[in-house]
């Protein structure tokens, strides 16, 4: 689990653009020892495989600490506007 935490010192925009680098970085392929070609961050971190052999990311884990000047409970919406092209999900025909 990977997890970022928020003092309440960043905007929605800021936190979002630190979720695309997260995005980014699982995104990024290598080629292993055994010379497949593997999502680099299983090179460093291991996760169950799904039931259909796909290989998930990572969770990502936002805590919000309120000690600064930001409200989270009005960035948090903004954020989910934000970002929600990375959690939505994928319509599939079987449901």
């Amino acid at each position: 689990m990977f997890i970022e935490v928020d003092n309440c010192h960043e905007t929605a925009e800021e936190l979002a653009a630190k979720l695309e680098k997260y995005a980014r970085f699982f995104r990024r392929r290598v080629k292993d020892s055994d010379g497949m070609e593997r999502p680099m961050w299983c090179t460093r971190w291991t996760v169950p495989e799904q039931r259909y052999g796909e290989m998930p990311h990572p969770p990502v884990l936002l805590l919000f600490n309120h000690i600064g000047e930001l409200n989270p409970n009005r960035t948090m919406p903004r954020l989910r506007e934000l970002t929600r092209h990375l959690w939505k999900g994928e319509w599939m025909r079987e449901g």
